[in-house]
């Protein structure tokens, strides 16, 4: 019910607004209608303008804000790969760079992109099956992507990690399956 109400309310304003604009450019002079239609093309394309540039501005901060966020895993891999060691340690730096991007994250990630992230921050403390945190970060990058405009895209968590991670044949299809089981 509260969703409803909250639909209405906006459109019920905007169809009052719409209305009153007609009726006070029909009861006007022929004379001034011209200009009270000029007048009202330029407020609308100011608003749509406007509006463009807060969505422009909006995507940029958002990418701004997912790279500092997935900075501290970028170089957990990037120290995998050079590496003899297979071990890896998270330092403090990187702690407090990605608490500092959560935190911006808040404000500007999606529910989704804040969920998923959750689930991969905590993952450690879930105790889940071995190798799963890379499908999970898998579902991380995808739900960004999508934040980011990507929203058709065809491309399922295997995909996209197998553009930084050498899958053997038996782990891509392991994650293909583990993608098409679960389509969130």
């Amino acid at each position: 019910m509260k969703k409803f109400s909250s639909m209405v309310l906006p459109a019920l304003t905007v169809l009052t607004i719409v209305f009153s604009i007609v009726w006070i450019i029909l009861k006007s002079p022929p004379s001034f209608q011209p200009f009270l239609a000029g007048g009202l093309g330029y407020l609308i394309s100011r608003f749509y303008e406007n509006l463009k540039e807060n969505k422009s501005r909006l995507y940029e901060k958002k990418r701004e804000v997912y790279g500092r966020l997935l900075h501290a895993w970028k170089q957990l891999l990037i120290n995998h790969i050079n590496s003899k060691d297979k071990e890896q340690t998270i330092t403090n730096e990187m702690l407090v760079e990605t608490t500092d991007a959560a935190f911006d994250a808040v404000f500007y990630a999606s529910d989704d992109v804040i969920k998923k992230y959750s689930i991969v921050r905590n993952y450690s403390r879930m105790l889940p099956p071995n190798g799963t945190i890379i499908y999970h970060l898998g579902k991380l990058l995808k739900s960004i992507r999508k934040d980011l405009g990507h929203t058709y895209t065809s491309l399922d968590e295997a995909d996209i990690l197998s553009m930084f991670i050498n899958f053997e044949t038996k782990e891509y299809i392991e994650m293909k399956i583990l993608s098409s089981k679960d389509k969130s």
